[in-house]
């Protein structure tokens, strides 16, 4: 599942959500869009905290819906969001809300994970990727899926070097310059169904890089679908209105 908000930064009184679900394949499953006033000042307010609430339950209920109501089990729903973009006013209200729903369904269970971007790059001496001008000098570049562990977050590496054949690696490297590491938080865990470790929850943001819509050569996006969508999304919604419900299940953000 993920999450995304974006203010109408023009007045910086109207913010739409704007949340995306897929299934453990991978597959696209729906999407769910709201519209809500802030205060005067720009902020969350008691009405526009029923419409963050009023679109996660909404968006948790067609879910339930969908997956509980047709195979007859529990689910566990790893949630990502993009930590350095969600204000946290807004990064409170969905924490809240999670935990809320969470602890009235006993048929739900949720990992809430943060996503940031970072100024922290991390340099490999014995990486097999090598300068392009001198074959016998490394570039340094980690391994792609590389993971260190901080005090309160993991630094992920989707940006680097990757075994391209038997004989060669590349770079997915796509912009000029040094590629940083992305941090992830480990938030929440919410209900005990299908007990998810720390390297589950990193795998899940691997796997939703792989979902690269723009280019099959490129294994991982630097972003997760999940997150990388969500906030342009939102965006689009709070320039054009309201998404058509034909729309629902087509990928039309590509």
């Amino acid at each position: 599942m993920g999450v995304g908000f974006s203010i109408d930064k023009e007045t910086n009184r109207k913010a739409t959500g704007y949340v995306n679900f897929y299934d453990s394949n991978g597959r696209w499953l729906l999407f769910e869009t709201s519209s809500f006033q802030l205060d005067m000042n720009g902020r969350i307010d008691s009405n526009a905290t029923d419409g963050v609430i009023t679109l996660l339950n909404r968006s948790l209920g067609r879910l339930k819906q969908t997956i509980v109501s047709s195979f007859g089990r529990s689910i566990s729903i790893i949630v990502h969001y993009r930590g350095d973009e969600l204000r946290s006013d807004f990064e409170r209200t969905l924490l809240e809300t999670l935990q809320s729903y969470t602890e009235e369904d006993d048929k739900i269970g949720v990992y809430v994970v943060k996503i940031r971007q970072s100024d922290f790059f991390l340099m490999d001496e014995a990486s097999p990727c090598t300068d392009n001008n001198n074959r016998n000098h490394s570039t340094g570049l980690p391994s792609l899926g590389m993971v260190i562990k901080g005090r309160d977050y993991y630094g992920l590496v989707t940006t680097g070097c990757y075994r391209y054949n038997a004989y060669r690696s590349r770079a997915n490297i796509l912009l000029p310059g040094t590629p940083t590491t992305l941090l992830i938080s480990i938030r929440n865990r919410i209900g005990n169904y299908l007990p998810l470790e720390d390297s589950d929850l990193l795998n899940s943001v691997i796997a939703m890089c792989r979902l690269n819509y723009a280019s099959v050569s490129n294994p991982l996006n630097r972003m997760p679908v999940t997150v990388k969508y969500a906030k342009r999304i939102a965006s689009l919604v709070l320039k054009i209105g309201v998404v058509p419900e034909n729309l629902g299940a087509i990928p039309w953000f590509i």
